[in-house]
């Protein structure tokens, strides 16, 4: 039996949150992590708005768990669950970047080392 998909309205879409769940940064907590931040999503009512997404990779195992917001092209390092909810709350909620987890942001020509 097909199961049927919600379809999300993407002309409400303002933010879309890559998710890595690759090997590397499964060890290290992703899941917990892309549970945590998928529920602060929708206690905060902003469910309408943002979309995430679960990736296999995203290319940054030593910072991990990696999770890139877009359009803002902000990538997050060691995000742990409480991170997460932080990010939801603060960058995609109230415009302010969580600065102690910035590895990135687009147009930067350097990497923030890790702390």
């Amino acid at each position: 039996m097909l199961r049927a998909m919600a379809i999300k309205d993407l002309t409400q879409v303002s933010h879309h949150l890559f998710l890595c769940n690759g090997s590397s940064c499964s060890d290290r907590g992703a899941a917990a992590t892309t549970v945590a931040i998928r529920d602060e999503i929708h206690l905060c009512g902003l469910h309408d708005g943002l979309h995430t997404t679960k990736t296999l990779c995203n290319g940054r195992c030593d910072d991990g768990p990696v999770v890139i917001v877009q359009p803002d092209g902000v990538w997050y390092r060691q995000v742990t669950p409480t991170i997460g909810r932080r990010i939801v709350r603060e960058h995609l909620r109230d415009g302010v970047s969580v600065d102690s987890q910035v590895l990135y942001q687009w147009g930067d020509d350097h990497l923030d080392p890790a702390k």
